[in-house]
């Protein structure tokens, strides 16, 4: 625990260039043990003042380096604060390596990805199959050829993956790799989860994927009204073709959807499972629910069992209690 916390601007005359000029030294002092810092600047001793621990003077070069040394300041309490933040122990020598880079680990991407993909196959037969040790593989070779064109580097330090890497990344797989939507998607999702197991273990503040907007198998879309969660694949309905329009939702998705509102809104306290159903924004039922429909043979449109065009459906008095 921290009880005492002192910093110290000083100069030293006994490092006097031969300029006759003395550098700024800042002296942390934690619990009793002190070390120093340069702060990597020169003055005329005659112009230090030791009692407000600047230099005095009212030039443009006075100010910017009084400016500075500010700023070192600020970055030495900013330092401690983290520390004190991260659990770590807090000494003057820890938070001096910790402000000059000094015996910090620096995680990279790759070994985080190999090191996974060795649990994966140490688990082959007891929850993974040879087919998905293949898939991480063919990712992780896919990620290095990515950092290769982009970088022109082999691997990179995991704190520089962010959204725009995860773009840069989607932009490879399908411009230059040639992969189609659900090939791209799929080796997305696998270095997703190289990503969440950084942020689990703290070695990423911040999760890369969170303004990427999710795509699924066949260019994936969100429901109208803009609900749900993007993990929760119910919530999601794919676009056909074949039809006019702005595009048509398979009937399947559909009624996943429909489903999935249904128990949502009931609050997880639905019972038994209803007949097929869809949300049906041409003529609205009057409770402001979905439409139940009887079970048809075939899948045309005018039957209006099969597909729904993608506009705003009608929650009702459901969807507003929500």
């Amino acid at each position: 625990m921290t009880r005492t916390f002192n910093l110290l601007f000083l100069i030293k005359r006994s490092k006097a260039n031969s300029a006759g000029a003395v550098p700024i030294y800042l002296r942390i002092t934690i619990n009793g043990g002190a070390t120093e810092i340069a702060a990597k600047r020169y003055i005329d001793p005659a112009k230090w003042n030791p009692i407000s621990q600047k230099v005095d003077g009212s030039t443009e070069e006075t100010r910017s380096l009084n400016a500075y040394l500010k700023s070192l300041e600020q970055q030495v309490y900013d330092a401690h604060h983290e520390m004190i933040r991260d659990k770590e122990p807090v000494t003057a020598r820890s938070l001096k390596n910790r402000l000059m880079g000094e015996g910090e680990r620096v995680r990279t991407l790759v070994p985080i990805f190999e090191w996974h993909n060795q649990k994966v196959a140490s688990l082959l037969g007891d929850g993974f199959a040879p087919g998905t040790l293949e898939r991480y593989r063919t990712s992780l070779k896919h990620t290095i050829g990515f950092l290769q064109w982009k970088y022109k580097a082999n691997d990179i330090d995991i704190r520089k993956i962010d959204h725009s890497f995860v773009t840069e990344y989607e932009f490879y797989l399908r411009s230059v790799r040639k992969c189609n939507n659900n090939t791209a998607v799929k080796y997305i999702k696998n270095f997703g989860k190289v990503v969440r197991i950084c942020i689990a273990n703290g070695w990423l503040d911040k999760n890369p994927f969170c303004e990427l907007p999710p795509k699924g198998k066949g260019g994936g879309a969100r429901l109208p009204d803009g609900r749900g969660d993007p993990g929760d694949t119910p919530t999601w309905v794919q676009y056909g073709e074949g039809l006019p329009g702005a595009g048509h939702i398979p009937f399947l998705l559909l009624y996943r959807a429909c489903l999935y509102r249904c128990k949502k809104f009931e609050k997880g306290k639905y019972q038994g499972r209803p007949r097929r159903c869809e949300m049906d924004i041409h003529q609205p039922a009057e409770n402001g629910h979905c439409i139940e429909h009887p079970t048809v043979a075939n899948g045309r449109r005018g039957d209006r069992k099969v597909w729904a065009k993608p506009a705003m459906p009608q929650w009702g008095q459901a969807a507003a209690s929500v």
